[in-house]
This record gives structure tokens, sequence and C-alpha cells, in this order.
């Protein structure tokens, strides 16, 4: 979810504060990481593997055991 990721990004801001032009920093590093998260998603389903989806409401524990659930199916 593309909300989850920029959510994420703009609440951790330090890692580009001496960039000479942040926003656009946010803006390339956002639409990179969707590009390469659509790749990733789009092949799994073209080789019909399970894809799980962060929608910021799920903890890394909870996520963490949807996946250890999906390996044990």
């Amino acid at each position: 979810m593309p909300s989850v990721l920029e959510d994420r990004e703009r609440n951790n801001l330090g890692w580009m504060r001496d960039s000479a032009d942040p926003d656009q920093m946010l803006e390339n590093f956002l639409a990179r990481s969707l590009w390469y998260n659509d790749l990733i998603k789009n092949e799994a389903s073209r080789l019909g593997m399970n894809i799980l989806t962060q929608t910021g409401t799920t903890s890394v524990d909870e996520h963490c055991n949807m996946v250890i659930a999906k390996c044990s199916d």
C-alpha cells in the first residue's frame, strides 16, 4: 500500500536531511520503491506465489506470524 510507505518515510526524514532537495529525494525514493514493489508483486502473482500486503495496521509480529502460517500450509 503506497500510503504506508510514504507515511513511514515522512516520519523518518533524517536520512535525507543533508540532501540539496529533500522533497525531490523523497519523491524519487518513493517512485523507485513503489515501482520495485509492483515488479515483485507482479512476478510473485505470475508465479502463483503468496502475496502479503502491509496495510499499516498489522504489527511486525503479526506480519511475521502470517508469513510463518503461509509457509506451513
